[in-house]
């Protein structure tokens, strides 16, 4: 992977991300900041700095199978107009062994956005577009990122809803070459937060999601495994829609012990965007209870099947234990796995 990435780009990555994330977490500055150049308000930048400044600890990994710590600190100038942050990483990062602590600041004077077609260029970092999801996500890519071959891109999700808690999910894909994914995740010092998980590599084409293997993505043996508490065997696509409803494709996936003493059926609703997901996850959930700590991502209805909201993708879970009329631990596994993923 370290042929992919010069690893003073990750500081770069991480900052072009929060600075985009600003706009998106505050619903004030939107329209506020519209020209190039434009500054952020003020207010706006104390509540980001509140939420997100200060120093962090690091969980990350990558789909080469290394893993690894580390730590973040994150200063915010809400008067000077000015993110600066620095980064340390252990573990073989980028295919190395570990990352030294690199720093980058970034005056936010020199950066502007565009609401309406939610894209801008950053020239220090290559060519960029953004596209705000939503929910404290933003969508970045960047290509002709200094370090990277040329033909490359680097694309990356960061999630920013949780105050003193960040997100970063990245794939660099090599023009002819294997993309390599990874996710870090950030928990304010002091804190427990979980291991982020490689995202999934199956694309959501039309044909994945009419043979079902879209649904099956969310859900590699090992981690079902750990979710049942028990041998999982395979995962068993069944089936797809096209247009099930406007602006939605259904995929369909069922996983069952080898014990056969429970089965885990799940339909992944893929949405046109995030704003179509987070207004079919609201419409659904308006009577259900949300789970404790997934509040507006993730709730469980009457019946004991789970939805949880990730990204333009909203995942619907049903397990069954043959053996007990109770509902599963198995699903709060489940909802907290797919809830880490989005």
């Amino acid at each position: 992977m370290g042929r992919y990435m010069d690893r003073r780009q990750m500081i770069g990555l991480m900052a072009g991300v929060v600075v985009v994330a600003l706009v998106d977490l505050d619903p004030q500055t939107v329209g506020a900041a519209t020209l190039p150049g434009g500054p952020i308000p003020t207010e706006s930048l104390q509540r980001f700095a509140d939420r997100y400044g200060g120093d962090f600890a690091a969980k990350w990994i990558d789909s080469t199978g290394a893993s690894g710590g580390g730590t973040w600190s994150l200063v915010v100038d809400p008067k000077g107009q000015r993110v600066r942050g620095s980064l340390a990483l252990d573990g073989k990062f980028l295919g190395r062994t570990g990352l030294s602590k690199r720093s980058a600041s970034v005056d936010l004077r020199t950066h502007g956005y565009d609401e309406q077609r939610g894209s801008a260029t950053r020239t220090a970092w290559g060519d960029v577009t953004y596209e705000r999801l939503g929910l404290g996500s933003v969508k970045v890519t960047l290509t002709g990122v200094p370090g990277l071959p040329a033909t490359s891109t680097l694309e990356a999700l960061g999630k920013f809803a949780t105050p003193g808690f960040a997100a970063v999910t990245y794939t660099i894909t090599p023009r002819g070459g294997t993309p390599v994914r990874g996710a870090v995740n950030f928990g304010r010092k002091g804190t427990t937060f979980a291991m982020p998980v490689v995202p999934a590599g199956v694309v959501a084409s039309a044909t994945a999601i009419l043979e079902g293997d879209y649904a099956c993505s969310f859900f590699p043996r090992a981690e079902a495994t750990k979710a049942f508490g028990e041998p999982a065997k395979p995962a068993q696509p069944n089936g797809g829609r096209i247009g099930t409803l406007p602006g939605i494709d259904t995929s369909n996936c069922r996983i069952e012990t080898v014990s056969k003493r429970q089965l885990l059926q799940t339909t992944v609703y893929h949405a046109a965007s995030a704003a179509v997901a987070a207004t079919f996850f609201e419409q659904n959930t308006s009577v259900s209870t949300p789970v404790p700590g997934l509040q507006g991502r993730a709730a469980v209805d009457r019946s004991g099947t789970a939805l949880v909201l990730a990204g333009t993708d909203v995942v619907q879970l049903s397990v069954i234990d043959f053996q007990s009329s109770e509902v599963p631990p198995a699903l709060e596994a489940f909802t907290r796995l797919i809830a880490a993923r989005g």
